[in-house]
């Protein structure tokens, strides 16, 4: 097996006549083979009765995320190639490589079934619960979730003829079911009628769509609905009044907290701390010099690896138009919770190392193209002047409240333009121009404004 041992044809796709590699295309078959006999593999079945086997595509385009069959990965692999640093390839059966200072145990992987992965985002089974964890016991909020997990995860029905599927397992299979074909809550109904009516009466399917959404309702994460002004100048924040409009918003807490219930996603939660780094490049956003920078004026935050600074925010403003220079009474909620992250930080219980910790959290930048960026830092981007610095003269028009955050002074860089969103508006602007279609900008007040 010198493909297992030896890992360097990984990296060498290409030949030195420019071709795809004949090695690398026999070592990536070999590699299939074992990576489905030997590492977690997820079963499906399609739209016509057959059984797919699908696990996780190393590939540089999917980074293990994505679930595939045996032959998407084969082509992936082969136009795309491996993912970076990938040698030691634990998600497919390979050898893990364990950092001084964690768990010398190897984690142990069964076959997990998909819908454990859709409860905790993670390919490793969540083979322990709250009373079989190892060292310091998990913070009650950690406690009561892997309780919950259990307590739903129990098996369909009850007997000697009873399956192995649970009934987590179903519900969960059903609204995938309904989310893939984009099937009704009539056409759900029925179906799960029917699927009822040929198991035994005893059984714990759920019987509506309703009943579902219910089972499932205790491990969602939480979300607030808060009312604001129709005109969008003002948030009715933690107050009850009833307005014609509602903006939704996820707090970045309990998700901080649930990534860290799960063995796997807590190990990843900290790979800003292990990750090696060629230097000269950039694999991360530690590797950048913001980052750096922000920890060398912050030593206290940095020190402690739990505390993270890169998690994607969510935050629904509703209403068929742009909140212009008014999004600052939309990110209120938004600014409170960061507040709170950064000084007082929340209880997490790290699954991977088994303790109890205080985690902190900042805003390191936010991404946006040039719209977005004039909202968000307060500048006109509309003007000739672009350059955003403070002088005799400049293109300020607020103070954005980013700068109530206490460490919001210390960082680098705080906008980052979305480069790939700009020139993808650039190409079709022109070319809605050029063609002269029913799109284009070229009209009278655009000549206006460039004179």
């Amino acid at each position: 097996m010198a493909w297992y041992t030896d890992r360097m044809w990984m990296y060498e796709r290409i030949d030195s006549d420019g071709f795809l590699n004949s090695k690398y295309c026999d070592n990536v078959d070999l590699f299939l083979e074992f990576a489905f006999s030997n590492g977690v593999v997820d079963t499906r079945v399609n739209m016509h009765g057959e059984t797919i086997r699908d696990i996780k595509c190393p590939c540089y385009k999917c980074q293990n995320i994505s679930y595939r069959d045996k032959p998407t990965i084969q082509k992936h692999l082969y136009k795309e190639g491996f993912m970076l640093r990938y040698e030691t390839r634990s998600e497919h059966g390979g050898n893990t490589i364990r950092d001084v200072g964690q768990s010398s145990t190897n984690m142990e992987v069964d076959n997990d079934d998909g819908y454990k992965r859709t409860v905790l985002d993670s390919m490793y089974a969540c083979s322990y619960t709250s009373s079989t964890l190892e060292g310091n016991t998990p913070n009650p909020e950690a406690k009561k979730f892997y309780d919950m997990l259990q307590a739903v995860d129990e098996p369909l029905w009850e007997g000697k003829k009873a399956t192995n599927c649970s009934k987590l397992q179903a519900v969960t299979s059903f609204l995938t079911w309904k989310s893939l074909f984009n099937v009704s809550t009539a056409a759900y109904n029925y179906n799960i009628s029917m699927v009822n009516a040929l198991l035994p009466e005893e059984n714990k399917l759920s019987k509506s769509f309703y009943d579902t959404k219910k089972s499932l309702e205790k491990l969602s994460l939480p979300y607030e609905r808060i009312d604001i002004c129709k005109n969008h100048c003002m948030l009715f924040y933690k107050q009850d009044k009833a307005l014609t409009q509602l903006m939704s918003y996820m707090p970045i807490g309990p998700r901080l907290k649930r990534l860290y219930m799960s063995t796997k996603t807590a190990k990843d939660m900290t790979c800003h701390h292990q990750h090696n780094t060629k230097k000269g490049s950039m694999a991360h956003p530690s590797d950048s010099v913001a980052w750096k920078h922000f920890d060398l004026e912050n030593p206290e935050f940095a020190k402690e690896i739990q505390n993270d600074s890169f998690i994607e925010l969510c935050l629904i403003i509703p209403g068929g138009k742009s909140p212009g220079q008014n999004i600052d009474v939309f990110l209120r909620p938004l600014i409170d919770e960061l507040k709170e992250l950064y000084k007082e930080g929340i209880g997490v219980h790290d699954a991977y190392r088994k303790e109890n910790l205080i985690m902190r959290a900042i805003l390191l930048w936010t991404v946006s193209d040039f719209p977005a960026y004039a909202m968000l830092s307060g500048v006109n981007c509309n003007s000739k002047h672009k350059d955003p610095e403070f002088g005799k003269t400049h293109n300020w028009v607020e103070k954005s409240n980013f700068w109530e955050l206490e460490y919001w002074p210390m960082l680098l860089i705080r906008h980052n333009l979305d480069v790939m969103h700009i020139k993808k508006n650039v190409f079709e602007n022109l070319f809605q121009m050029v063609t002269d279609t029913s799109k284009t900008k070229d009209n009278v007040m655009a000549r206006k404004d460039v004179e």
